[in-house]
């Protein structure tokens, strides 16, 4: 069976797919050839793919690296300061495609600047406030708020570690304050779709929670079911609808129920 690989994220969708499943970036027309279709696929360079920013660098004049945050399957995460705003602490979301040929990074500016159009939207306190996006050479960037604390799966593991849990009240506690955030993603028609515990920040200043990493997060049309997919994301949170229907339990809500459960049980 004919399969078309995005070349931004290099998930394998099927022949006859216009968007790719993972990333939502647009695919090229299936090929006759299957080699034809795969042939920058096979040419990858991902020798500058593992450069990370040093401590230090500094972006646009302005952004100063202070630690990689971390990596995941589409770029990397750093904690930087803004020399342009009294020096606060940001974080930068990088995006660095596998192919680095000229139509595969404009498709990830494509990508990219819709997923900034739809973080400028956001207003919550639960949700890390976006400042901007900027490209610098091959590389493209998010720039959002810091949120200093630990995530759900670092706590987690830190109370396992102790032979503990979290309580029924924490858990209640938790839905009680992350719904409302979902409720409002979904109100405009925005799904993250990797709810997991490591995806959750209990903030240090207030012990609030805060949803990270939207990096998977898609605009949808609220009229249109489409399945939805998530290649970060484990088949343990993988609910069963989209938004969700009357009698049936919305997808990212079943998927903060599973995260929560995971932590209790």
């Amino acid at each position: 069976m004919n399969s078309i690989t995005c070349m931004i994220c290099e998930q394998i969708n099927p022949s006859r797919a216009s968007f790719c499943s993972r990333c939502g970036a647009s695919l090229p027309p299936p090929s006759s050839s299957p080699l034809e279709t795969n042939l920058d696929h096979t040419n990858l360079d991902h020798t500058n793919l593992d450069n990370k920013l040093e401590t230090g660098s500094r972006l646009r004049d302005r952004y100063i690296i202070q630690r990689t945050l971390g990596q995941g399957g589409f770029g990397k995460t750093y904690l930087a300061k803004d020399t342009g705003r009294f020096n606060e602490l940001v974080t930068l979301k990088e995006l660095t495609p596998r192919n680095q040929g000229t139509h595969t990074l404009e498709k990830a500016e494509e990508l990219f600047q819709r997923e900034a159009t739809m973080l400028h939207k956001l207003s919550s306190p639960q949700i890390p406030r976006f400042w901007e996006f900027f490209r610098d050479g091959k590389r493209l960037f998010l720039v959002q708020d810091y949120i200093e604390g630990k995530t759900y799966q670092t706590l987690l593991e830190e109370r396992l570690s102790k032979g503990e849990r979290f309580s029924e009240t924490e858990i209640l506690q938790l839905f009680q304050q992350l719904l409302p955030v979902l409720s409002y993603l979904h109100q405009l028609g925005i799904i993250h779709r990797d709810i997991a515990p490591d995806n959750i920040i209990r903030r240090a200043s207030d012990g609030v929670p805060v949803l990270i990493d939207l990096g998977g997060v898609k605009q949808i049309a609220l009229e249109v079911n489409t399945p939805v997919t998530s290649g970060q994301n484990s088949a343990i949170y993988a609910g069963g609808t989209c938004l969700g229907k009357v009698g049936y339990a919305p997808d990212e809500q079943q998927s903060l129920g599973v995260a929560v459960h995971q932590g209790h049980r």
